[in-house]
């Protein structure tokens, strides 16, 4: 090989080697390095908002009302709502009721008695009358709670922290009327008052000129305690 020829193939060596480094990912044997594809991350999963849950039943002179742990109502119903569909409603959050016949007596007619636990739902047989001095139904209070949720007045009704059946009768200081005592058939001192008062328009006649809704708040005297929540009661009839 001459001496020109030599020059001519190192020359030809040297621009391969030149063209290699500049290819980008080459590796020093001539083969390109795959680039690696971009990481997508996956987007989170979005947490479900857990469902309210039913923490205290309330009775007012105007409805009855399921309330969460926040004091958010969930449900409300007012006594001029057709029985059927506050059993219906109530019972998606305490199941379903025990039924009995309600005998009826006094000034309440035969029909339906619907019962979670302390709470009463007496539904009668007659219509109501037009609103807003005749309801579809009432509520009676007899324990402490219904069907294991908390039922009494809303807080600030009655006292501070609402009333309950076996508060002490003596903590019913927000009071709308005054207290009245009598003795029972028993001989037992007895006690009753309405708090949360509703007015109503003036009715005249059976209803009087300043007619109202209340809860009425009945309890023994001679252990202070708190039997019995009625709700609406009016001050009209005996």
């Amino acid at each position: 090989m001459t001496l020109r020829s030599a020059l001519f193939a190192l020359a030809a060596v040297a621009a391969t080697l030149t063209l290699s480094a500049c290819v980008p990912g080459a590796s020093a044997g001539g083969s390109p390095t795959p680039t690696p594809s971009p990481t997508i991350a996956a987007e989170p999963t979005p947490t479900p908002t857990p469902e309210p849950v039913a923490a205290a039943i309330t009775v007012s002179a105007e409805a009855i009302a399921v309330l969460d742990e926040r004091d958010a109502t969930l449900a409300s119903f007012d006594y001029f709502t057709s029985a059927a569909d506050v059993v219906a409603g109530l019972s998606e959050y305490l199941g379903a009721p025990v039924s009995s016949p309600h005998p009826g007596g006094g000034e309440s007619a035969p029909g339906t008695v619907h019962e979670w636990g302390g709470l009463r739902i007496t539904d009668p047989d007659e219509p109501a009358a037009a609103a807003p001095y005749s309801v579809d139904y009432w509520v009676n209070v007899t324990g402490p709670d219904a069907n294991g949720l908390p039922v009494g007045t809303p807080a600030g009704v009655g006292s501070p922290a609402g009333v309950h059946v076996g508060d002490p009768f003596t903590s019913v200081t927000l009071l709308d009327e005054s207290v009245a005592e009598w003795t029972d058939a028993d001989g037992r001192p007895r006690a009753f008052t309405r708090v949360g008062l509703v007015p109503l328009p003036p009715g005249g006649g059976e209803y009087g000129d300043s007619p109202s809704f209340g809860i009425l708040v009945t309890g023994f005297t001679d252990d202070d305690a708190v039997t019995d929540l009625r709700a609406p009661s009016p001050n009209w009839g005996n």
